[in-house]
Order: C-alpha cells, then sequence, then structure tokens
C-alpha cells in the first residue's frame, strides 16, 4: 500500500525545470524566445553585427524632428528588435549592442551623423537590456512587462547621461528645454522607453508565432 502511495505521487511530482516543451498544453500562453541546441552559426552572426550596424547608422543618420524628449531610442529599434527576432540566442543583443559600438565609433571618428551622448547611450544599451527581457520562459503578458521594463531603464539611463552630458557642456541639443520642464521630460523618456520595449516584444512575439505555425 505504502508503494503504491509513493509511486503515485512521483507521478504527480512536476518536471524540476518548467518550460514551454515540458509543460502540459493545457491553454497557457508561455512562451520561449530563446532557441536551445545548435552553436550559433557564422551567418547568423553576420546577421547580428550587420543589425548592430544599422542600428547606429540609424541613430545618426535617421533624424524624425520630433520634439519629444526621448524619442531617439525608437530609431535603432527595428534592426535590433529583428536582429532578436530572426537571431534568438543568449547574447544576441549584447552582440548587436557590441557591434553598434563599433559602428557608431567609426562614425564618430569619420564625422558623420549626430551621435549625442544620451542617444548613444539608449543605442548602446538596447540590446543587452533585450537580452535580459528574453531571458527564459514567461506568460506573454509578463514577457510584454520584462520589455517595457528593459526599454524604461534603458532610457532613464539615458535621462541621467543627457543631465550629466548637458551640465559639462558636452551635450547642448535641447539641454534648456529639458530642464525648464524637467518632469514632463523626464515622463517622455519613460514612456518613450516603455513604448519601445513593448514594440520590440510585440515583434519579437509575432516573428516568434509565425515561425511556429512555419
Amino acid at each position: 500500500m505504502r508503494w503504491k502511495r509513493t509511486q503515485a505521487f512521483k507521478e504527480l511530482q512536476l518536471p524540476r525545470e518548467l518550460t514551454a516543451e515540458n509543460l502540459p498544453d493545457s491553454g497557457s500562453d508561455l512562451v520561449c524566445l530563446r532557441r536551445r541546441g545548435d552553436r550559433i552559426s557564422v551567418g547568423e552572426i553576420v546577421l547580428l553585427l550587420t543589425a548592430g550596424a544599422a542600428a547606429a547608422w540609424a541613430m545618426g543618420a535617421i533624424h524624425l524632428s520630433l520634439r519629444v524628449p526621448g524619442h531617439a531610442i525608437f530609431k535603432p529599434l527595428l534592426p535590433m528588435t529583428l536582429g532578436l527576432a530572426l537571431v534568438p540566442r543568449k547574447a544576441s543583443g549584447s552582440l548587436m549592442g557590441l557591434a553598434a559600438a563599433l559602428m557608431s565609433g567609426a562614425m564618430l571618428v569619420g564625422g558623420f551623423g549626430d551621435l549625442r551622448a544620451s542617444a548613444l547611450t539608449s543605442l548602446l544599451l538596447l540590446g543587452p537590456a533585450l537580452d535580459v527581457a528574453a531571458r527564459g520562459t514567461h506568460a506573454k503578458r509578463i514577457l510584454l512587462v520584462r520589455f517595457a521594463i528593459a526599454g524604461l531603464v534603458a532610457n532613464l539611463i539615458a535621462v541621467g547621461v543627457k543631465l550629466a552630458a548637458t551640465s559639462m557642456g558636452l551635450e547642448t541639443g535641447g539641454g534648456r528645454g529639458f530642464f525648464a520642464l524637467w518632469p514632463v521630460s523626464l515622463f517622455s523618456f519613460i514612456a518613450c522607453g516603455a513604448l519601445a520595449g513593448l514594440a520590440s516584444a510585440a515583434i519579437c512575439l509575432a516573428v516568434s508565432r509565425r515561425g511556429e505555425r512555419g
């Protein structure tokens, strides 16, 4: 009798690691954006490096002419997000961030584009922040929150860099307006970061869903 109870208890035990693969199909919306198994290929590395370089180019060359503090994070968002969605590896965002840093350095040396300290901060932090947000297996709503927080944090750090750069005279564009309306400007940075994160999550989920159907 005791043996039967022990055997029944073992059968009811859940697996130690709950992932999207070993959970029973009970209508859950758990999503894992990471690709497991094979090592990253040369083609995937090239794609990530290209996406990172494209993100840096977009940040420095595209001028949206929007009077919205913190909107710069949207310029590199599409290349970074597509890179993460098409190559969902463990450090995809960080590798794109490295490529963006190298491309930004080349642009600064060549005098091409407009890369201010705060915008550069958003650019370099966006990839690693998306890496952290995409880690693990989560419900879709939790994944959206994680991505929103990732974008928010990246832009919030950019605010601190902007304040420091402006006070030292390293960044002048929009400085007076930012200090004059600092509560509104701060909220704008936070809102833009969160919206950028949500947009990135939506794209990643759409690509992931399409890949599962294909």
